[in-house]
């Protein structure tokens, strides 16, 4: 162990100084940079040679440290994946809540109620002509807002369907990004783990960012990569990618999209994230409110006109066409291939055909056979049926609508005592057009002439009878909705639809509670502190000028010996 040897063990003070410095620096630099992994220096003292004095020959620095916990970043990811999720159904859920603006004076509870009041109050004045035009006014102010509560919800389902291509876009790109960065690292660091760190920042910041857009789990390899797996299906292997698709599938008349893998066609099991949050606002909190939206309509629809059909009016048409129709006109009529919303049934009805010159009305039976025969009639029967009738004309037309007139103009038509419920299933002589809460709507020649809307269940003047019974349908438990009164069954949808908003709000908020604990806790081991930072800025400065002080004695050492 001579001179020169002391110069060198100083030397290795220096280098191994200005490192430590180098990367305390580094670390004060990045304080305030995201997803930032604080950076320690390992020393170790480089071996002396073999001897009775084996001294050492100084230090070195044998790795640069990344301060970071696997398992907490684990769980901070799956935190933000929760928390992602959480904050897109309480947004959706907070939306829908909006559209229906209960507690209003424009709700949908005020315009049912205010509609089957105007039925009560036609009830006493039949014969006013503005009170049947009330009446078919509030029917069309509450078949407007079911239809902009349904355009509203597919409006809402729409766009989260176009944020879904977009989320899966982004979850194709930081898995390409991270396929990247693994062969970047396995090349950089070449079996030393670790020793890019600068990478591992990076590609720990692709897997954050990918944990908000869906649920994952991130294993690492003995060779510095990791392997992404959502589910129990791999996303990226090491520097692989399968990639995500869309399918589309037809749901309430959308083309709604399923995230699928493009290599098999399998599809993706989501549990969390963004993606997770959209999926289940789209195909659960919608599609659910839209159900009920659906159901409720439906039933309106059907039960006003299904007491509308068999009523009369003050003035009787001469030519009646249904507002609905059918698929295939040969089907029975209880036939899916029919293509009806609402199912008839085994029955009859009466046919009334009045002369408008004589006053004379002749009644005729018209018998719905509909008992699962060969003999079960289809529209085609029916109208045959109906064309048989003394003074009446009937059959279907191209586009599958019944249609009955008065054999001439004189002759007018209307119907009373249907047990069947065809009527109302074809929507003849209905004051609702529609069969759900898109397609709702009044009918036009009612609106035309409200003289036709059948308050009575004969052509009496001032018969009420029909207008009670449709006034009574807001108390009555309908078949149609399991039993519940209609208003009831509305207060159901919009009430569950509040309650579910609430509970979103609440899980998001202990959600985002428990990433806030997560992010504190990774910041506690992987954050930059300044004031720790500054103490080892002093340690190594001191070092430096320690080892520098110990090469300069050296140095005047070796200038004595050359000068001797």
């Amino acid at each position: 162990m001579g001179i020169y040897s002391a110069l060198s063990i100083g030397q290795t003070a220096l280098a191994a100084s200005q490192t430590a410095l180098e990367v305390v620096g580094n670390n004060i630099a990045n304080a305030s940079t995201p997803n930032y992994s604080r950076q320690d220096v390992q020393m170790v003292p480089v071996r002396g040679s073999r001897g009775a004095l084996s001294i050492g020959r100084g230090v070195q620095v044998s790795q640069i440290l990344r301060r970071y916990d696997a398992a907490i970043e684990a769980r901070l990811r799956g935190a933000m994946s929760d928390a992602n999720s959480k904050v897109v159904q309480q947004q959706t859920l907070d939306r829908l809540e909006g559209l229906y603006n209960e507690l209003t004076d424009n709700d949908l509870s005020s315009a049912l109620t205010g509609l089957f009041n105007s039925f009560s109050e036609l009830a006493t004045n039949p014969q006013d002509l503005a009170v049947r035009t009330i009446v078919l006014e509030k029917a069309k102010s509450a078949a407007d807002l079911i239809v902009r509560l349904r355009q509203g919800m597919d409006e809402i389902r729409t766009e989260i369907n176009s944020s879904v291509k977009a989320t899966v876009e982004e979850v194709n790109r930081l898995a390409s990004e991270i396929a990247k960065l693994n062969i970047q690292i396995t090349e950089a660091e070449q079996g030393r783990e670790g020793s890019a760190p600068g990478l591992r920042d990076e590609r720990d910041s692709k897997l954050r960012d990918l944990s908000q857009l869906v649920a994952i789990r991130a294993v690492t390899q003995d060779n510095g990569s990791v392997n992404v797996v959502v589910g129990n299906q791999t996303l990226v292997d090491s520097q692989y990618v399968r990639e995500l698709g869309l399918t589309s599938i037809k749901d309430h008349g959308l083309g709604v999209s399923e995230v699928r893998f493009t290599d098999n066609g399998e599809k993706l099991t989501v549990l969390g994230g963004t993606l997770q949050g959209q999926l289940v606002s789209r195909d659960q909190w919608v599609t659910t409110q839209v159900d009920y939206l659906d159901q409720m309509a439906s039933s309106l629809v059907f039960e006003v006109n299904r007491l509308h059909s068999e009523g009369i009016g003050i003035a009787q048409p001469q030519s009646i066409r249904s507002n609905l129709f059918v698929v295939d006109r040969t089907a029975a009529l209880t036939d899916p291939e029919a293509g009806m919303a609402n199912t008839p049934r085994h029955g009859s009805f009466l046919v009334h055909t009045t002369n408008t010159v004589s006053g004379l009305t002749e009644t005729t039976v018209i018998n719905v056979t509909l008992n699962g025969s060969a003999a079960d009639d289809s529209l085609e029967s029916l109208a045959a049926k109906l064309d048989l009738v003394d003074n009446v004309s009937s059959y279907v037309d191209a586009t599958g609508h019944l249609v009955i007139e008065g054999s001439t103009s004189e002759y007018r038509v209307s119907f009373t005592e249907d047990t069947s419920e065809v009527l109302a299933c074809l929507g003849v002589n209905g004051l609702f057009t529609g069969y759900d809460s898109l397609t709702i709507g009044v009918a036009d020649e009612l609106m035309k002439d409200p003289m036709r809307l059948a308050a009575g269940l004969s052509d009496k003047p001032g018969d009420s009878e029909n207008a009670l019974r449709m006034a009574a349908l807001a108390d009555a438990p309908l078949r149609t909705l399991g039993g519940a009164l209609l208003l009831d069954y509305h207060k159901q949808g919009s009430t569950r639809l509040a309650v579910n908003t609430a509970a979103a709000r609440s899980a998001r908020t202990s959600s985002e509670a428990f990433m806030a604990t997560m992010s504190d806790q990774r910041e506690s081991i992987s954050g930059v502190n300044l004031d720790e930072e500054a103490i080892n800025l002093i340690r190594y400065q001191k070092a430096f000028a320690a080892a520098a002080k110990f090469m300069s004695a050296m140095s005047e050492m070796i200038d004595k010996i050359m000068d001797i």
